[in-house]
């Protein structure tokens, strides 16, 4: 890759790094793993085991829903999942303190 190349890959990844969109994915994502984490770590061992077994299930559905996809398309399906799933979250939490 020659020096223009990067100059402009460079520029692309500052440009997106600043955008709203990217902002806010990031927030949600360790948002989401923030706090699933903190509450995964409260959980006895066979809640863990439990809830393990529930995650692979999920992430074979996931993986066989955007096998067909090209890459792209999946990460980026992925990161708005992500970032609808921190929504409803936070609308339920707000409901629930109402």
């Amino acid at each position: 890759m020659g020096i223009f190349e990067k100059m402009k890959l460079a520029r692309t990844y500052q440009h997106v790094y600043s955008t709203e969109t990217y902002k806010d994915t990031m927030r949600c994502a360790e948002k989401l793993a923030r706090e699933s984490l903190a509450l995964l770590e409260a959980k006895s061992p066979e809640e863990v085991d439990r809830i393990g077994s529930l995650v692979q299930g999920l992430a074979h559905k996931i993986n066989d829903a955007v096998a067909d996809d090209s890459p792209l398309v999946a990460a980026l399906s992925l990161l708005t999942a992500i970032r609808i799933l921190e929504q409803n979250i936070q609308t339920q939490v707000e409901s629930l303190r109402k």
